[in-house]
């Protein structure tokens, strides 16, 4: 609405900084340039503590999201690829199945800050009775890529992190069960937006003007 003012504190995990984050950010100063947009790195745990304290009014985080009182919204939907070391076997494949991950050297997202795509991606390997090995265990995509790049081992993350194209690394699509996908949510407190209507009306311009992406490979 034209006339907008105030602030919204947006937080959001690492990984949409490379997908969602700059077309929210732009849409923001397009269709709300009244308002300050007050950003603030975290992880989805981190996020909805924040959420449910009022220390944020707007979460980009990654489901599933248990919470009373939170409104979610699906805003990106991708696949996820598979990040080789140039020099290793597997890159002069045009395509990857998980069993091709067989036994290989695996840097892996963390357990607890970077739960989410950790339970998902295990889970994956142990209904496919595939075992890599574990070479390293990091929270963040773009050390996620840079382990690769250094042969450390390979990897899997969301598709759009290929945007980073970190030299030594090859992306490759990868076959993975269709459940099997990367996705990122806006979030808010529905007290909070029916409290503050302005607030309501901003998540929703924010989220329609960016529109929901889903990513093909």
């Amino acid at each position: 609405m034209d006339g907008e003012l105030g602030t919204v504190r947006l937080g959001y995990v690492a990984g949409a900084s490379f997908s969602v984050l700059p077309r929210i950010v732009a849409a923001a100063s397009a269709q709300l340039p009244g308002v300050e947009i007050v950003l603030r790195d975290l992880s989805t745990a981190e996020q909805v503590a924040a959420l449910r304290e009022g220390r944020l009014d707007l979460a980009v985080l990654r489901p599933p999201v248990d919470e009373a009182g939170l409104e979610t919204r699906l805003l990106l939907r991708e696949p996820f690829v598979a990040a080789l070391p140039a020099a290793h076997p597997l890159a002069e494949r045009a395509e990857l199945a998980v069993a091709d991950l067989h036994a290989q050297d695996l840097v892996m997202y963390e357990p607890g800050q970077g739960g989410r795509m950790y339970e998902l991606l295990t889970s994956v390997f142990h209904a496919a009775g595939v075992a890599p090995r574990c070479a390293q265990y990091v929270r963040q995509t773009y050390c996620l890529l840079g382990l690769v790049a250094a042969g450390v081992g390979v990897a899997l993350l969301p598709a759009s992190a290929a945007r980073l194209s970190m030299p030594g690394a090859t992306i490759r699509p990868i076959r993975l069960p269709a459940h099997a996908v990367s996705e990122l949510h806006l979030a808010w407190r529905r007290e909070a937006a029916a409290s503050e209507p302005g607030l309501d009306r901003k998540s929703t311009r924010l989220n329609s003007s960016h529109g929901y992406i889903s990513y093909a490979v």
